[in-house]
């Protein structure tokens, strides 16, 4: 039989067979002295703090070799005769039989030994049991809980009905890998969930309060659905009331998703930089010289002169003159783009500083905001005026801007990488905080409830008559806000839009593509062509034809052209003679010299003796005298047309002349210098009236309607210029309705047709226009289609305490939870980051702002708290069906039998491990069972020693041995202490729910099959991680925790009260009391960390049930503060030497797994620094390791900067630290000091030290404007209390611990 033995924890034997105390040998032989029987073993000793007991009398060479000499012993003389003493004798081996009897009786002794012993127990059952007789009970595991949002389905028959999600409803996570259990997650209430609550939709658009001067500068117009027909060139008639514009489309962009199409509209051109500086001067002009405060109409309604009028406040008066002054000031000296938008990023950094220093003034925060905006976009244009993208400033650091007293002396060089995480670290250290359960207990406001724009109004109104119930909410959901101005009241009223129509028909007048008419001589050939005259009107022409040179006329040409008739003649020069011409005659005259009688300088300009041509219009024709001179030597023409008001000109080539003249049009023109030289005179009568309203289309167009529009474009009416058309420029874009519709055929102009004539309510047409030619640019646009104009997006982001949603939902309570995801926006430079946070609803109102025509009634939110982050508005996910949950199944069975003639029945669950939940008990945690007998609810206790006879009390264990293993089980009384069980079959029921752990700490969105689903949810997810899931303790947390029952006994006084019962508490893994100084009294802080290092969030149910505990069990009085631990990791490069005849492979995971137990979270404490000689003695006592050479050993605080990050690569360059230090809490106050000899700004300061431009200005309530920090000035960036620190090894960080081997 082999001897047992077990070495102690210092390496030491701590147990020894009885034959080593004895002094022999041990096998029986009687070597070494023998046993002498007269002289008792020496008794076991136990020196203080072994791990295991001497406990044994001996075993089995010692109880042989005693027995052996008893045999010859002269006590025993019946013996003598016994001499054989080899073991094959039966004898002899009956004795051998004894001495293994007792070898196993006094090994299991011992054993059983050291199970009665705290130290010494191995087994968890001991340590639960002796532990049980101070009061422990070890610490269980706690489940993990996170919020569950569902997804339903709408039945389309009985449309969107509330599903009632009962407590209890079982959903299952997806594993990510092979290593991983699917896990089971229930509801912890039950939850009322509606389709239209999927997802909230958040407010995207708004109706739009668009003004002519609107599409000037907007790049592009939404229109509702996405089957407009609109296409690329179509005219969009927009109708603003008095006035109305008419602009292509140059863009077509359906958004299937809004269901809206965006229509693009002509941009204009770009603006120019003295444009930019001036609209810069419009947001940034100086304020009135007086101002009252108390003047109710103060702020004034905006204006294009001031858009944006400021607030009475210090905050902006500060602003002004520190940043807006100087600013305006250097506006005269810019003279590039370039140097306009670098002198726009400092005032722009500012403006962003200045939301937070008036955090507490939304009015005035709200008009910094806008200014920010403004001025981001004027630089944006900036820029790309100048051609060049916006150069933004490294981030963190303040913009360099010509003439801004901002810009400073450039930092300490910082890697461009880490300056880029300076920049967003303040924000994504911005903790995000879940609204604890008393924010629901806290939102039964009555003035919510019973608020005037509350949905009780119409719950009462829908109960009190039925009539109205069903059609209620539909038709509140339509109602909308009447139509008016759109304007503040006291601003001056704008003509907004009214329609928008997509003009389906574009034509022509009738006539505007015909070709001239041709002008023949005598003899029929034809000579020139000219132009016809518009229906209504007679045209008389005359044209004077000069010679090559352009010095003497040589033809006179006369054509009278009516609706369908025309006559015409053609004399040569010099003539004087008489002829008919259509209804009337013509006389015509030469001169060809000049005379020196001076006389005709008296008389008329037809009489004249000037060299020329002389007409006489006579009787049927328009009766004028018409005289056209010899060109003189510069090229002028004399013209004169002679009536009641005699007309004169002295006309260039190229020139032209058109008035109207007694009822008559007359043109006038000098043919240019490409052309025939030649005079035309032209004498039109004017269309009657009632012509000027009929438009004859160049085809039948089937679509114009009566009471539609149409828009008639003249690009040339009224234009300067020989291409113009006299008269009034109005008539160069004409909108009107028709007022008649009907199809004409036309035979005029030389051509023939069917086309529509549409008579207007306008006219279109002017004296003027007598001529085919003063219509050949003209564009007609008709058959409007109306488009129905979409809301407008919304471009503020989503932030503070309220969610205007984008419809009316009915049914939304006070108290449900929410979960509020997007992309975050407060992150400077970045985007694409997501955020995610839950959010509980304070309060519901019904809303709709009047001062938006067309604003349908909505939903607002209020919520319990502001949202921790901005999120752009277009990525915002609102889920309404959102329950919490916890991990675990539920079951409800029958674990036993009753029978009252059976004291201390014991039941077991059937299904292990029990769930246990987070509670401000002195356990910390409460089992999630409940056991009923026939129907009666029995409660349990820690012990049923002192409980009466009739006490329904039970108590709980396990049926395992280990920690983890068998089952819970139920213990009842024996009549004296508790009650027994009455008889009865299956009368004992359990139910309970079991799953508990650190397993259950699944990701986002992992948590995605539901097993119970009521009729109508299709889909369930976790927006959020679950998280305080914890082991339960094992053996050697058991044997750590046990004395801490005895410590504090529920009540604490001293800091290692607090401490011992912190530490207690399920879920907590290390626990640290300090009394500090927090910057104003004396407060006990307690630092506590998570079972095996598990992350534990600040607002997690685990801190607030521990500090619900504190509270309750400890001194009302005194201040408590509980925060996590701040985690140092330990960084470590070192190279080993393995010994001759050992391999790298295997040796290198054995030191490594040794510097994991030693320095890693089973061997740290809270506060306790971290050493080299523990790094080495760790590694040197692997078996295998030669020496170890440690090249690198420091730490990395969980407060790091990026310049400190930067200056660990030259730290780990220098010798290995011998100590890393892990402070405990302490009060620090840290200051800066600004040395940059042009200042600092407050934005630099924050991303330097990695906090929130709103920490900064807390900790300093002096800093009350965005001045430049100046040299010499120093600030505080932190104080506070800091935790105590855990410094350890992680595994779960690669590189941190680098071992390779020494080769030499």
């Amino acid at each position: 039989m082999t001897e047992h033995q077990t070495t102690g924890g210092d390496g030491d034997t701590s147990r020894s067979g009885g034959a080593e105390q004895g002094g022999g040998c041990g096998c029986g032989c009687g070597a070494g002295g023998g046993h002498d029987e007269r002289r008792a073993d020496p008794a076991p000793y136990n020196p203080p703090g072994r791990r295991a007991l001497d406990y044994r009398v001996g075993d089995h060479g010692s109880f042989l070799a005693a027995m052996l000499d008893r045999l010859a012993s002269p006590a025993y003389p019946a013996l003598r005769g016994l001499t054989v003493r080899t073991p094959d004798d039966p004898s002899i081996g009956l004795l051998d039989a004894w001495a293994v009897l007792g070898d196993l009786l006094t090994f299991h002794g011992e054993r059983i030994a050291d199970e009665g012993y705290l130290r010494t127990a191995d087994e968890h059952r001991s340590l639960a049991l002796l532990g049980r007789l101070v009061g422990h009970q070890p610490r269980p595991g706690v489940a993990a809980d996170t919020h569950l949002a569902y997804t339903l389905d709408r039945d389309p028959r009985a449309g969107d009905l509330p599903v009632l999600i009962p407590r209890g409803a079982r959903s299952h996570s997806v594993p990510a890998g092979s290593d991983e259990e699917s896990q089971t997650f229930e509801t912890d209430e039950d939850l009322t969930a509606r389709w239209a609550w999927n997802e909230l939709a958040v407010r995207h658009r708004r109706p739009a309060l668009l003004t002519a001067d609107d599409l000037h500068t907007r790049p592009e117009l939404l229109v509702a659905g996405t089957s407009t027909g609109v296409t690329v060139g179509d005219r969009l008639l927009f109708d603003f009331g008095a006035q109305r514009v008419l602009l292509p489309v140059v863009s077509v962009r359906p958004d299937r998703t809004a269901d809206v199409t965006a229509l693009g509209l002509p941009k204009a051109a770009p603006a120019s930089l003295p444009e930019l500086v001036t609209e810069l001067r419009a947001w940034i002009t100086e304020p009135p010289v007086s101002v009252d405060p108390d003047d109710p109409d103060y702020p004034p309604p905006a204006t294009p002169e001031a858009p944006n009028p400021r607030p009475v406040s210090r905050f902006v008066a500060d602003f002004d003159a520190q940043v807006l002054a100087p600013l305006r000031k250097d506006l005269d000296g810019i003279a590039d783009p370039a140097a306009f938008t670098a002198r726009l990023a400092g005032p722009h950094e500012r403006l962003a500083e200045a939301q937070a220093v008036a955090a507490g003034y939304p009015e005035v925060v709200a008009w910094f905001e806008e200014l920010q905006a403004v001025v981001g976009e004027l630089a944006r244009r900036a820029a790309e005026l100048a051609g060049e993208p916006p150069a933004e400033p490294a981030p963190g650091q303040p913009a360099p801007t010509a003439g801004d007293p901002a810009a400073t002396d450039p930092p300490a060089p910082v890697p461009a990488a880490l300056a880029a995480l300076a920049a967003v670290l303040p924000a994504l250290r911005t903790r995000v905080v879940r609204p604890p359960t008393a924010d629901r207990d806290a939102v039964g406001d009555p003035q919510r409830a019973f608020g005037a724009g509350a949905d009780l109004g119409a719950r009462l109104l829908a109960a009190l008559d039925p009539r109205v119930g069903d059609g209620l909410y539909p038709a509140w959901r339509r109602a909308a806000a009447p139509a008016g101005d759109g304007g503040s009241p006291g601003a001056p009223a704008r003509p907004l839009l009214r329609a928008v129509l997509a003009m389906r028909v574009t034509a022509t007048p009738f006539g505007a593509t015909a070709p001239l008419k041709s002008v023949q001589d005598d003899q029929g050939r034809v000579i020139r062509t000219a132009d016809w005259p518009l229906t209504g009107a007679a045209l008389t022409m005359v044209r004077v034809v000069f010679d090559t040179a352009g010095k003497t006329p040589v033809r006179a040409e006369f054509q009278h052209a009516e609706t369908g008739s025309t006559d015409q003649r053609a004399e040569n020069l010099p003539a004087d003679t008489a002829f008919a011409l259509g209804p009337g005659r013509v006389e015509l005259h030469t001169r060809t010299g000049q005379d020196h009688d001076l006389s005709w300088l008296g008389r008329r300009p037809v009489d004249s003796q000037e060299p020329g041509v002389t007409a006489r219009l006579l009787a049927g024709l328009p009766e004028r005298t018409v005289f056209v001179s010899r060109p003189a030597e510069d090229g002028r023409v004399h013209v004169a047309v002679d009536d009641a008001s005699p007309l004169s000109w002295q006309l260039a080539p190229g020139e032209h002349r058109q008035v109207t003249q007694d009822g008559y049009e007359v043109r006038v023109q000098v043919a240019a210098g490409g052309e025939p030289p030649g005079v035309e005179i032209g004498i039109a009568t004017v269309p009657k009236p009632a012509d000027r309203r009929a438009l004859a289309l160049d085809a039948v167009y089937d679509g114009i309607t009566v009471g539609s529009w149409v828009a008639v474009e003249r690009p040339r009416k009224g234009a300067d210029g020989p291409d113009g058309v006299p008269g009034d420029k109005k008539l160069a874009f004409v909108t009107t309705r028709v007022t008649a519709v009907r199809t004409a055929v036309h035979t005029q102009y030389g051509i023939t047709g069917r086309g529509t004539v549409l008579t207007l309510a306008d006219p279109w047409l002017d004296e003027h226009d007598v001529t085919l030619d003063a219509i050949r640019d003209t564009t007609v646009h008709a058959a409007g289609q109306d488009l129905a104009q979409a809301d407008d997006p919304i471009g503020e982001d989503v932030h503070g305490d309220r969610l205007e949603l984008a419809a009316l939902y009915d049914g939304l309570r006070p108290g449900r939870y929410l979960v509020v995801a997007g992309e975050r926006t407060d992150i400077p430079g970045v985007t694409g980051v997501r955020g995610t946070e839950l959010a509980v609803v304070a309060g519901v109102a019904q809303t709709l702002d009047p001062a938006l025509p067309g604003d349908r009634v909505h939903t607002t939110l209020t919520l319990t708290r502001a949202l921790t982050h901005r999120y752009r508005r277009d990525t915002v996910r609102v889920q309404g069906n959102v329950v919490p949950a916890s991990h675990g199944e539920s079951r409800d069975e029958a674990i036993g039998s009753g029978d009252a003639a059976r004291a201390n029945q014991t039941f077991a669950l059937w299904q292990s491990p029990l769930t246990w939940l987070p509670s401000d008990n002195p356990l910390g945690a409460v089992p999630q069972l409940e056991v009923r007998v026939d129907g009666l609810r029995w409660h349990p206790v820690d012990s049923l020693a002192g409980r009466g006879p009739d006490e329904r009390v039970y108590v709980t264990g396990s049926s395992g041995a280990g920690s983890g293993a068998g089952h819970p089980t139920v213990t009842f009384g024996d009549g004296v202490h508790g009650a027994r069980l009455p008889t009865g079959h299956d009368n004992v029921r359990a139910r309970y729910r079991f799953g508990t752990g650190r397993a259950a700490n699944v990701a986002a969105d992992r948590i995605t099959q539901a097993v119970t689903r009521p009729l109508g949810v299709t889909g369930v997810t976790n927006p959020q991680p679950a998280t305080g899931g914890a082991d339960a303790d094992g053996p050697a947390l058991t044997r750590r925790t046990v004395p801490l029952a005895v410590s504090a006994l529920d009540r604490l006084v001293s800091l290692a009260d607090y401490e011992d019962f912190a530490r207690s508490r399920a879920g907590i893994g290390r626990a640290a009391a300090r009394e500090v100084f927090d910057g104003r009294r004396q407060v006990l802080h307690v630092t506590v960390a998570g079972v095996d290092d598990i992350p534990i969030a600040s607002d997690a149910e685990v801190l607030r049930a521990l500090r619900a505990a504190l509270a309750e069990y400890g001194d009302g009085r005194l201040p408590v503060r509980v925060d996590v631990r701040e985690p140092v990791l330990l960084l470590c490069a070192a190279k080993v030497k393995v010994a001759p005849d050992h391999a790298w492979s295997l040796v290198e995971p054995r030191v490594r797994q040794a510097l994991l137990d030693r320095l890693g979270f089973d061997g740290r404490e809270l506060g306790r620094p971290a050493r080299l000689s523990e790094v080495l003695a760790a590694a040197q006592a692997v078996p295998g390791v030669d020496y170890v050479d440690v090249d690198a050993f420091t730490g990395v605080p969980a407060s790091v900067t990026t310049a400190e990050l930067a200056a660990l690569t030259g730290e780990l360059a220098d010798a290995p630290r011998t100590s890393v230090p892990a402070r405990p809490a302490r009060f620090e106050e840290r200051i800066h000091e600004v040395t940059a000899g042009g200042g600092q700004t407050l934005t630099a300061v924050a991303a330097q030290y990695g906090i929130p431009l709103a920490a900064l200005l807390r900790l300093n309530p002096d800093l009350t404007d965005t001045r430049p920090l100046p040299a010499g000035r120093a600030l505080c960036v932190f104080r506070g209390i800091r935790p105590a620190q855990l410094a350890l090894f992680s595994p779960r960080v690669a590189d941190t611990l680098i071992l390779t081997e020494e080769i030499r």
